[in-house]
């Protein structure tokens, strides 16, 4: 089928430093560049260069071609000089414009806002099933596309002789309560020495925190690995480490909508994953299979146990149907969705200025 998207214009809601900018905008962008495709990006700041480079992208998105160009409005929620000059762009550009949206930011901030960018776009790129029921209340032209990850093929070897076991994220809130209510009982439990990486832990209050409920459990090796989060390369040399990924969720509806990233960043590896079944979680996880499902503090310990009792050749299939359940989640797979979008939208206005 012929691509039809020659520009996308992103502007993002934050800058670099935010997961959801950088899986869903820059490193798509970086890709879609390689394939052709022209893409402009720019992130919401008052220093002179982001100024600047607004204007720039902001007077070409509203004299692009319609029949080319795609803007894409990400997370943008607030009601200052940036959102509000990009709600000029839904009213008077020819593009078509996406709204994209990974995270229930109505549950945090005004929520008026973020409905107007669903109601005014073309279509709305949304990173979760629960995400997309609410997006559907304001624009039935609401797809799921879920965040993808970046592969560098960084692919776990074999099984550590210590095991191993990872946590990566922003550490606090819902996920810091349900590491210490569900998986931080299970490991202190272990009658064998175990590895436990915890990454994301930004204070040393919260790192003493943890070393607190962890005093008497000599037989757990704490580490907080300390890693440049904008160096991709950095971060999967780090996940690879891993011999088993952990990924809690609340089941609520701030965490019934993510997107699971932390979950797939593992998959990206081939790490095996032990989950909690909720939300998006249960779109990539095959109990069994590439990891399982666990709901209690019980249920993480004796998974824990069972994959240090795994022999090598046991865990290399597990390693294996991880990163093979993550070609559905590959950046590829992303750009050939989103550019699918683009050409069924652009097809249906086509249609419908006939008809007219």
């Amino acid at each position: 089928m012929e691509n039809t998207l020659k520009t996308v214009y992103w502007f993002a809601y934050y800058g670099p430093e935010s997961p959801s900018v950088r899986y869903r905008g820059l490193y798509p962008c970086q890709r879609m560049r390689e394939k052709g495709i022209r893409t402009h990006i720019c992130y919401p700041g008052y220093s002179p260069k982001r100024i600047i480079r607004f204007i720039f992208v902001f007077s070409k998105a509203l004299f692009a071609r319609k029949n080319e160009s795609l803007i894409v409005i990400q997370r943008v929620h607030s009601n200052r000089i940036y959102a509000n000059l990009l709600k000029l762009l839904t009213l008077f550009s020819k593009a078509k414009i996406a709204y994209d949206l990974d995270d229930a930011d109505y549950l945090v901030y005004a929520e008026n806002n973020i409905e107007y960018f669903l109601s005014h776009s073309d279509f709305n790129l949304i990173g979760s099933q629960e995400l997309n029921q609410y997006a559907q209340r304001f624009n039935q032209h609401s797809f799921h596309l879920t965040s993808p990850t970046y592969d560098l093929q960084r692919i776990k070897k074999k099984k550590n002789e210590c095991l191993h076991v990872g946590w990566v994220g922003c550490y606090g809130g819902g996920h810091e309560e349900t590491l210490v209510e569900l998986v931080f009982p299970a490991i202190r439990e272990l009658s064998f020495p175990i590895r436990f990486s915890i990454l994301g832990v930004q204070t040393n209050e919260n790192m003493e925190k943890i070393k607190n409920l962890f005093v008497d459990s000599k037989h757990v090796m704490l580490c907080f690995p300390s890693i440049n989060w904008l160096n991709e390369s950095e971060v999967q040399n780090e996940i690879v480490k891993f011999d088993l990924g952990i990924a809690t969720l609340k089941n609520d509806e701030l965490h019934r909508s993510k997107s699971a990233f932390k979950l797939k960043q593992y998959l990206n590896n081939g790490i095996p994953v032990l989950s909690s079944p909720i939300g998006e979680n249960q779109l990539f996880i095959e109990d069994g299979v590439n990891g399982f499902f666990c709901n209690t503090s019980d249920e993480f310990h004796q998974k824990i146990s069972f994959f240090q009792d795994l022999a090598s050749s046991e865990y290399a299939e597990f390693s294996e149907n991880a990163k093979l359940s993550s070609e559905v989640f590959e950046i590829e797979s992303y750009i050939r969705q989103v550019l699918t979008t683009f050409r069924h939208h652009k097809n249906r206005t086509s249609e419908t200025d006939k008809k007219s």
